[in-house]
């Protein structure tokens, strides 16, 4: 039994050294989303557009997508069916933050929004404090003022500094970050579809983790959610790739299940 269980680690080693990174990055156009994960220390793949290989990753991300208007991905576009079978197949997807003035470039969701609120301010609180995202691996703030992540002048801002829409979202969704007083007006929320799920985050964390507008107090305080963010949905994505024996098998082993 012992030879048997050092083949399968063996092999299971071998297959994860294949498969590389976990995350999938889409749409990233000025790579400010994929600086922010190096930032954190978290490896990823930059598929630039690339949708046909989606099932090679536990985690999808779509980039930060603010004034890259060009880079289209909604419900009318090719890229919304590939994402929407990789969810409901058991994937999951976190999508930075996007203008809502066009749909075209976001709204690929399987299930839709209810609408969008412009250029909302004022601070944002945390709906759920016990969630993940606020506790593991790092504790951060309940509350954010209009300027937690960089002058309001800046361009990189935070939550709720101008030009930050907010999400309004029906009982499909749970709300994690909303307006203070208007909580109905989110910033991050998080569906399950299907065999999977997604979340969608309406912040600047991602730009402030590395931007040289930012001091470095704040880049820590930015890259602390972001990373929470991140690792939250890491282990909330499902094997979608064929080999789901080896990938269950290889869950027993880490869990101790297999001796």
């Amino acid at each position: 039994m012992k030879t048997l269980t050092t083949s399968v680690i063996f092999l299971m080693f071998l297959t994860l050294m294949a498969n590389g990174a976990d995350i999938g990055l889409l749409f990233d156009k000025l790579g400010k989303t994929g600086r922010a994960l190096e930032a954190i220390g978290v490896s990823y793949d930059n598929l630039e557009h690339d949708v046909s290989k989606l099932s090679n990753y536990k985690l999808i991300m779509l980039g930060h997508n603010g004034a890259e208007r060009d880079e289209p991905h909604g419900k009318n576009t090719e890229y919304a069916e590939p994402l929407q079978g990789y969810v409901a197949n058991g994937g999951f997807i976190l999508q930075m933050f996007h203008w809502c003035e066009n749909p075209a470039t976001w709204d690929w969701m399987p299930i839709p929004l209810k609408g969008t609120v412009n250029n909302l301010t004022g601070p944002s609180i945390a709906v759920d404090p016990d969630h993940p995202i606020f506790n593991i691996p790092n504790k951060v703030p309940r509350k954010y003022e209009n300027n937690c992540w960089g002058a309001m002048d800046s361009g990189w801002g935070s939550f709720t500094e101008p030009f930050v829409d907010a999400l309004l979202v029906g009982d499909e969704y749970k709300v994690l970050l909303a307006k203070e007083g208007f909580e109905s007006a989110a910033f991050i929320v998080e569906a399950k579809y299907k065999k999977g799920g997604y979340m969608l985050v309406q912040g600047l964390m991602d730009v402030a983790c590395a931007s040289p507008l930012n001091s470095e107090k704040e880049k820590e305080e930015a890259k602390k959610l972001f990373e929470n963010i991140v690792r939250y949905c890491l282990g909330f994505a499902a094997p979608v790739s064929p080999s789901g024996e080896l990938a269950t098998c290889w869950g027993k082993i880490k869990a101790g299940v297999i001796d």
